[in-house]
Order: C-alpha cells, then sequence, then structure tokens
C-alpha cells in the first residue's frame, strides 16, 4: 500500500510479515481522504487501531500537524515507528490496547480514524469511550471502517452520525459533535 497524495506520496507503507491485519485498499483509502481532505491541515489525529498505520500516514503527508498511533500488536507498533522515523514523522506510536489508552490519554483529536477487526464489535464502545474522556475537539471528525452491511447507530452519546459511504467492500460511518455540546 502506498501513500497516495502528499510530502511523503508514493512511498510504500510497510506491512509486517505473518501480520493479519487488513489495510485499507489504495482506492478505497483515496475516496475517504477526498471526502476528509479539508480536515487534515494542522489536524491532530489519532489512528486507532491503526496496524500498518497506513491512515495516520495518509493523514501526516496531507498535512496533519501529528498522529498518534494505537495497536495492541506489537509487530505493528514495531513497523510504524520504523517506518515513522524513516519518514522524519511527528507521532507517537503506543503499543496498549484501546481502552487502556483512551483511559488514559490527555490529548484532543480533530480526526480519529476507528479501524478494528470488523467482527470486533467495538464501536459503540469506543465512540462512547470517545466522548466520556472528552478526547474530542470541538468541530472534531470520526470516521468508522466497517464492513459494507454494518450500520452504526446515529447517535452515541454526544457524537451524531452525518454520513456514511460504501466504496466496494467497505463502509465509512462519519460522526461529530452535536451542535449543543460544541
Amino acid at each position: 500500500m502506498r501513500i497516495i497524495a502528499g510530502r511523503y506520496k508514493g512511498r510504500v507503507v510497510p506491512s509486517p510479515k505473518g501480520l493479519d491485519v487488513r489495510p485499507t485498499l489504495d482506492r478505497t483509502k483515496e475516496t475517504l481522504f477526498n471526502i476528509i481532505n479539508f480536515q487534515m491541515p494542522q489536524a491532530v489525529v489519532l489512528d486507532l487501531f491503526a496496524g500498518t498505520g497506513q491512515l495516520g500516514f495518509e493523514a501526516l503527508s496531507r498535512g496533519a500537524e501529528s498522529v498518534v498511533f494505537c495497536d495492541v500488536d506489537r509487530r505493528c507498533t514495531q513497523s510504524i515507528t520504523e517506518f515513522a522515523t524513516k519518514l522524519q514523522a511527528n507521532c507517537q506510536v503506543r503499543n496498549v490496547s484501546y481502552d487502556a489508552f483512551l483511559a488514559t490519554c490527555n490529548d484532543k483529536f480533530d480526526v480519529v480514524f476507528i479501524d478494528p477487526p470488523y467482527q470486533s464489535g467495538v464501536y459503540v464502545d469506543v465512540l462512547h469511550k470517545l466522548c466520556h474522556f472528552k478526547l474530542l475537539s470541538q468541530d472534531a471528525l470520526v470516521v468508522c471502517e466497517c464492513a459494507r452491511d454494518t450500520v452504526l447507530p446515529e447517535t452515541v452519546d454526544l457524537l451524531t452520525k452525518y454520513d456514511s459511504r460504501q466504496i466496494g467492500t467497505v463502509r465509512f460511518e462519519f460522526y461529530k459533535l452535536l451542535e449543543e455540546e460544541k
């Protein structure tokens, strides 16, 4: 998988051998970033369930200020760390479960990518914890990547779904804070 646009365009994001990850296909990733590209400049981004880190690296390439990559698999976080070092990218890498990370995080994020294993069923829990721990900036965008037949709730805690897009076998659900919570 390659970085599609921006300062790191064309760089190949490595994937550790033997790792059972489902990287977002280039065409799907390009469509996603065409939808959200206006959010990238100077954004503080969280790539939760990062896997190879390609969503976070694409965000950095397109002007994000910084990215926090979080994944429970040490092989993933080691690979992300090595690639980030090569790029001299402004990021942090956390090798911890999503719930432990969210419970101890003190940052506020402008863009959050939630891309867990599709069958995990953790989407609502993650959305709730992002609100509970007050980890979202006022105009935050939360993007859930899920299987095509998955439909997430219209509202979760302080978040409301404002868009949903199906691209091939993938569905993206887009959330923002409710207006009265801003």
